[in-house]
């Protein structure tokens, strides 16, 4: 699971679960490998 986010105080909440993997930035921006992700909700 991962968790993105461009709000570091969005973030600092969401890091209380460890077990998900986060990243702060704009999903326009940031680049994924192709097929990384199954399934996407916004």
């Amino acid at each position: 699971v991962t968790g993105v986010d461009i709000s570091e105080k969005m973030l600092a909440m969401a890091r209380k679960r460890p077990e998900i993997r986060y990243i702060q930035g704009s999903m326009e921006e940031i680049e994924f490998n192709s097929n990384e992700f199954d399934l996407l909700v916004s």
